[in-house]
Parts: C-alpha cells; sequence; structure tokens
C-alpha cells in the first residue's frame, strides 16, 4: 500500500511501522530493513505463482515448456499496476530485479526440464529467457499500449515456444 501510495523510494522503517501498527522492535524482530520486507514479498509472490503453476500442470491447463508461471504472474501486476510501478523506481529497482532474476531463472529451469548442475549452455539459455521476459515486463508496464496479461504472455511465448522448439530439434 506504501509502494503505490507514494512509491519505493518516499517511505522508510518508521512509515512502515506506522503502517501496520506495529512498533520497530516488532519490526526488527523479523526484518532488518525495508529491502528486507521487499524480498519477503517478493518470495511470498514467487511462492503463489509457483503453487498456482503446479496446480495448473496437475490439472493440464498448464504444461511445461510453455512458461505457464507467467500468465497468474502478468494478471498479478496488470491488477497493481501502479504498485509494480512504485516498485520499478530507483531505489527498489534493484532489489526487484535482482530478486526476480533469482525467482525467474528458477522458473525457467524447472519449466525447460534442466536438471541442476546446469550445464554453461543451460545457464545461458535460463538468463536469455528472464532477461527478454524482463524487458517485456518493464516495456509494458512503462507504456501506454492497452495489452491484457495474456496479450503480453502470448508477446513473449511467441519467442520463447519458437526457440525452445528449434533447440530441442538442434
Amino acid at each position: 500500500m506504501l509502494t503505490k501510495e507514494r512509491g519505493y523510494a518516499n517511505f522508510n522503517v518508521k512509515d512502515i511501522c506506522e503502517h501496520a501498527d506495529v512498533g520497530r522492535s516488532s519490526f526488527y524482530v523479523h526484518f532488518k530493513d525495508k529491502e528486507d520486507v521487499l524480498r519477503a514479498s517478493l518470495d511470498d509472490l514467487h511462492n503463489v505463482i509457483v503453487s498456482h503453476w503446479r496446480a495448473s500442470l496437475k490439472d493440464g491447463t498448464g504444461e511445461l515448456g510453455k512458461a505457464s508461471f507467467l500468465t497468474p504472474f502478468l494478471q498479478h501486476v496488470n491488477e497493481s499496476r501502479d504498485m509494480w510501478r512504485g516498485m520499478i523506481g530507483a531505489e527498489a529497482a534493484e532489489v526487484v530485479n535482482r530478486r526476480f532474476r533469482i525467482i525467474f531463472a528458477d522458473m525457467f529451469a524447472q519449466d525447460l526440464q534442466f536438471k541442476s548442475p546446469y550445464t554453461p549452455l543451460q545457464v545461458a539459455r535460463i538468463h536469455v529467457w528472464v532477461g527478454a521476459f524482463m524487458e517485456i515486463l518493464a516495456w509494458w508496464l512503462d507504456s501506454e499500449v492497452p495489452l491484457s496479461p495474456l496479450e503480453v504472455n502470448n508477446i513473449f511465448l511467441a519467442e520463447y515456444t519458437a526457440a525452445t522448439t528449434f533447440i530441442e530439434l538442434s
């Protein structure tokens, strides 16, 4: 809520405590700083996305190799665009970008069914897809183009599917 109202750079731990109606000592029992809160929130989102993704794989609405974990994430972003724009601002961008690269690298590796330890070529492929998705996400958030989450997903998926099909054939 504070991120949406003020932007990530425009509040501090004191503001978080007041907004959550908790004391600073209680805050510091659980978090070391506001970046720690952001990382925890992103990890919670990761767990929700993974849960939706696994359910979709189980019920047949999702498919490995199709990055079906992106759809629920893009829907979440679309429902909270103002908050996400606030988090992409200068101060939070590094934390968000670093955390998302870790989260999405893991998910792309699972989607492509790569087994750890990854080969250098697998690492390169994972990070190419993470980077491509992050760029499309930033473009979508920054643009005034009225695309739905499904349309954004389809833009990415067209390239992802074509490339992963080509990789399988080579």
